[in-house]
């Protein structure tokens, strides 16, 4: 099986959480380009109605790290590096319907 469609989360985490808003860090590799990132992000979410609702995402923080996993791993300062990922923000709508659940996802 080729393992460049495996999932590329590594590792998320919750760094803070209030009311609607909340914010997480998320370690992830880009497997076709093998490129470790790690990244903090603010969201939000809105809920329009009881079925219907959406949740902004966008990037605080992106860096990339070199030798990932090696015992000469480390993180480079934010806007350093290859230029795959500068900044990231996401918008995902979603619909509860009797059929099940509707997402929408842009990046």
């Amino acid at each position: 099986m080729c393992e460049i469609y495996r999932p590329a989360l590594v590792k998320a985490e919750l760094l803070k959480s209030g009311g609607t808003e909340q914010k997480f860090s998320i370690l992830w590799v880009q497997r076709v380009l093998l490129v470790m990132f790690y990244t903090e992000l603010d969201s939000n979410y809105v809920a329009l109605n009881r079925r219907q609702g959406y949740m902004t995402f966008s990037t605080t923080c992106v860096q990339q790290i070199e030798h990932y996993g090696e015992k000469d791993e480390q993180r480079l300062v934010p806007d350093e590096g290859s230029g795959y990922l500068w900044r990231l923000i996401s918008f995902a709508r979603f619909e509860e319907t009797d059929g099940g659940l509707y997402l929408e996802l842009e990046v």
